[in-house]
């Protein structure tokens, strides 16, 4: 009898960055078999129990890819009520019981007892499948005083999600644990061709979405505006956002995370836009400021061109073995002193709400928009090779020089992939100078 070909779930239930079935198998088992190789002893992974905004009944949310980093890495499985087992000679997974119901209700998913499921989980390299309620009877079973169990977390004094109430059941179990998320975090942020060629392919859509919110300008609010920003980024992609966007017009953009994107927009105003989308496991991450009409005003103008200049020079400045702290000391030293020869060139004077730096420069970018370590432990670090980061200078508060007086918030960022000996700037033809947002206003 010929042999049956597996089942292959459809994106974004499963994401194989554009691969053949063949290839992404090899890759995610590649993966988990380095980690094995690497770790030694068994490791655990949890992914999230419920959706996004599932823990309040009436929220609503439309996020397709919500699996935690390191599964997306390990499997390219995007559902809830997924967990792994890894261990040297057997790799288990545990999934909710297979209904018909449920399926009906919500469409396809990886279900115990389904026989497509169980034929798709064997050929990407489980050994053994598993109902979700079994993990902790099977776990209890495995655990042994002498055996230490990898928990991809940082710290093991936290306490909070599940990751840390399973060191404390393997504790109480007279079993251990060890954080593994460092090196995690460490591995994920090194991306392969396919990851790479994702990522080229979501900012060429990124790209087409700002160009389309470009050829609909002006706007009459920043809610239209974002309205605008969200559909045609959504109209690129079926993984939805890296993120909400910001959109935000004059003294708005001064406040780093605004999120109202209500205000009207004024014929002289400035405009930040900070937005990105996923498309496969890779997130984009692009800002860009445009002028509310069809050009820049003297001040702005200005002020556009001390943000654009520190980032080009501190591009320059990537290549593999840099850190992100010596980005950081460069970019804003350079912007600090730019802006006090212009300042003193024009008799102008500035207030901002800051003294030196704003923000940090840049963070790393991948499978999430800030991928890497939360609490940014990486940035003493010397970045690697096939590592991707944003580089975003900013400028913010109230400035006044040739005449003009204006309250706003300016800043620049796009993604840089860092090679050996040089960078490559990935979103280098989404239009940011002055001369460039001009051009493309004017053609409407």
């Amino acid at each position: 009898m010929p042999r049956r070909e597996p089942w292959i779930p459809a994106p974004p239930l499963w994401i194989t960055d554009g691969q053949s079935f063949g290839d992404s198998v090899r890759r995610y088992k590649a993966r988990r078999e380095a980690l094995i190789a690497h770790w030694g002893g068994p490791l655990i992974f949890l992914g999230p129990g419920t959706g996004p905004n599932r823990h309040y009944e009436w929220a609503t949310c439309y996020q397709p890819v919500y699996q935690t980093s390191d599964l997306l890495f390990l499997t390219g499985i995007n559902q809830t009520d997924l967990r792994i087992i890894l261990e040297s000679r057997s790799q288990h997974v545990f999934l909710p019981n297979f209904s018909q119901e449920k399926q009906f209700w919500e469409g396809r998913y990886l279900g115990y007892g389904d026989p497509n499921t169980h034929d798709f989980l064997a050929a990407l390299g489980f050994t053994d499948i598993h109902p979700i309620a079994s993990f902790y009877s099977l776990l209890k079973s495995r655990i042994h005083p002498s055996v230490t169990w990898g928990i991809p977390i940082t710290r093991l004094t936290r306490h909070g999600d599940e990751h840390h109430q399973l060191c404390r059941y393997i504790k109480r179990h007279q079993g251990q644990s060890a954080c593994i998320g460092p090196h995690m975090d460490a591995t994920r942020v090194i991306h392969d061709e396919p990851a790479i060629q994702a990522i080229t392919a979501g900012i060429a859509k990124t790209a087409a979405a700002f160009d389309c919110v470009l050829a609909q300008h002006p706007y009459a609010s920043e809610t239209q505006l974002a309205g605008t920003l969200v559909g045609e980024l959504l109209r690129q992609t079926p993984y939805g956002l890296a993120f909400s966007p910001i959109v935000a017009t004059n003294q708005n953009a001064a406040i780093l995370h605004y999120t109202d994107n209500s205000a009207a927009i004024a014929s002289t105003d400035m405009i930040l836009m900070d937005f990105g989308l996923r498309w496969g496991t890779m997130c984009t991450d692009v800002s860009r400021t445009i002028p509310a009409g069809k050009t820049y005003s003297p001040i702005q103008r200005a002020l556009m061109g001390l943000v654009l200049d520190t980032q080009a020079a501190t591009i320059e400045r990537i290549r593999a073995g840099v850190t992100l702290d010596a980005l950081d000391q460069f970019a804003w030293s350079f912007l600090e002193d730019a802006l006090a020869r212009l300042l003193k060139a024009t008799g102008g004077h500035c207030q901002r709400p800051y003294t030196h730096k704003p923000h940090t420069i840049g963070h790393l970018l991948g499978i999430q928009v800030h991928d890497g370590d939360a609490h940014r432990a990486y940035r003493h670090k010397p970045l690697p090779p096939h590592s991707i980061i944003t580089i975003e200078p900013g400028i913010y508060g109230t400035f006044t020089m040739y005449g003009e007086t204006v309250t706003i918030g300016i800043r620049i960022e796009d993604n840089v992939l860092i090679l050996p000996n040089e960078n490559r700037v990935l979103t280098q033809a989404i239009p940011k100078t002055c001369d460039a947002i001009e051009a493309r206003l004017k053609q409407r």
